[in-house]
């Protein structure tokens, strides 16, 4: 049983005040780090087991923040009624406890989140080699002209994405490997997107009217008969029908030598 209260407190019990104080302090200091930085650490990871580390370290933070400040609400009614004494010090020495194991929890979560990326990356680069002789092999190309433009690792499906270009202004190609079987799964050329050109309202009618539609006067004026044009142009060449002037329909107009 604690000491009975006396009009002076006994020295120990200003160090129990002291030390619970400094325990919520840091744990609340603790708290708040591990969520500002598990922000940027969860970008990394998916795996169930490291969210189950970063929760359960949150869930002691708190936790000893809550048996810190109980603790200090026991010892004050231990300092003027003599009671709660016992309490006070069980509470202070969960918050420790909680405390200390929290932090090892956070840091457990942070080593394996960082070893789970560093893998990742060791992964990457021993695929590599196989990848871009796939990439070679599809293209034609020779594997010594193959270059890597880039490589990401997707952690939900398990699988590295490679991007390969073979030479000044040469094709692209785009590798999915499936980091599970060691084999690839897809290989696209990629397509490159072209500016369409700037025609203009006056060149758009020259070129519809060239192309046999029905555009009245070409005055740069989108008027009825313009609308109506383009609307048969767009639906003549499988495009989507708006009517208007859009990238798609200004790469058709280019392109296009005669009439369907």
């Amino acid at each position: 049983m604690p000491p009975p209260p006396t009009d002076d407190a006994p020295s120990g019990w200003f160090v129990l005040n002291d030390f619970t104080k400094t325990i919520v302090t840091l744990s609340s200091a603790l708290f708040a780090l591990s969520v500002t930085f598990s922000a940027n650490l969860l970008g990394k990871t998916t795996a169930e087991y490291q969210i189950i580390l970063l929760v359960t370290s949150w869930v002691g933070l708190a936790s000893s923040i809550a048996f810190g400040v109980a603790s200090q609400g026991f010892l004050i009614n231990y300092l003027r009624e003599g009671r709660n004494g016992a309490a006070a010090v069980a509470c202070a020495n969960l918050s420790f406890i909680l405390a200390a194991s929290s932090v090892l929890l956070f840091l457990a979560f942070g080593l394996a989140t960082f070893n789970e990326a560093r893998n990742s990356s060791s992964d990457v680069l021993s695929v590599l080699p196989k990848a871009r002789d796939a990439a070679g092999q599809v293209s034609g190309i020779p594997t010594v002209q193959v270059k890597a433009e880039s490589a990401t690792f997707q952690e939900k499906e398990k699988t590295i994405e490679y991007l390969f270009s073979t030479g000044a202004g040469g094709d692209k190609y785009r590798v999915t490997w499936d980091a599970s079987t060691g084999k690839a799964i897809r290989i696209v050329k990629e397509t490159p997107v072209l500016a369409a050109p700037n025609l203009g309202i006056p060149g758009v009618q020259s070129r519809l009217l060239q192309l046999g539609y029905s555009v009245g006067p070409i005055d740069g004026i989108i008027g009825a008969k313009t609308t109506a044009a383009i609307g048969r142009f767009q639906r003549d060449r499988g495009l989507s029908v708006t009517r208007t002037i859009d990238d798609a329909t200004t790469n058709a107009l280019t392109s296009t030598t005669h009439t369907p």
